[in-house]
């Protein structure tokens, strides 16, 4: 039986369906109208439900679909539909119950932004690094542990919040000092992942200084 269309479809230059706080449970094709006139949906407002899951033919009927809300749900996992939507440049998954993002997250190579605070992530998947045009990533409010080396792969960052995590890599010292001192640890744990990097911020930062030097030296001897 069809389900009956309750939600709003907003006009203008980027068509957008609004299913947010209809006290949803379920997201089926059937919810989705057919909307001929004004194009294919860019933004779609499902934050606010109560839903757990998306139907497994998501992307095909989203083929231009560049925003996501799917915040205040009862997500655990983020639906590996949602990664088959190559358009996406912002999604929002904070509050929900996010234990893991998928590594097929990896394949929205234009996302820009990333929020996911206030779930029980307890790892980032490596893949995350592929993510090259990624300028915001907020993760905040999670159980993580450490942030993986391949964050240096997001050449485009600008915005990292990873604030109340019992994070241990890179310790509190350097997180809380913004996004240059978290790459300047990153890129010695890529380098260095047996060596135990200093715990404090002075002795750290004296590390990164004769690491410096010692690469420097080592690029004048090799041209000599």
């Amino acid at each position: 039986m069809q389900s009956r269309f309750t939600g709003s479809i907003a006009s203008g230059p980027a068509p957008r369906l609004d299913l947010a706080k209809k006290g949803l449970g379920r997201f089926t094709e059937e919810q989705v109208p057919e909307n001929p006139k004004k194009g294919p949906f860019q933004t779609l407002l499902l934050n606010n439900n109560q839903l757990t899951a998306l139907y497994p033919a998501f992307a095909d009927k989203f083929v231009a679909l560049r925003v996501v809300y799917l915040n205040n749900n009862e997500l655990k996992t983020l639906p590996r539909e949602l990664c088959d939507v190559r358009t996406l440049v912002k999604l929002h998954v904070e509050h929900n119950r996010l234990r893991a993002l998928p590594a097929d997250i990896g394949k929205l190579e234009h996302l820009k932004k990333l929020y996911a605070h206030n779930n029980e992530l307890k790892r980032l998947p490596v893949e995350l690094g592929a993510l090259r045009e990624l300028e915001v990533l907020s993760v905040a409010h999670n159980r993580l542990v450490e942030l993986p080396v391949q964050l240096l792969d997001c050449t485009a960052l600008t915005e990292l919040t990873a604030n109340n995590n019992p994070l241990l890599s890179p310790p509190p010292f350097v997180w809380r000092r913004g996004l240059d001192w978290i790459r300047l640890y990153l890129r010695e744990r890529a380098v260095s992942a047996d060596v135990e990097l200093p715990d404090t911020p002075y002795v750290f930062h004296r590390h990164i200084e004769l690491s410096a030097l010692r690469a420097s030296a080592g690029g004048a001897k090799a041209k000599a």
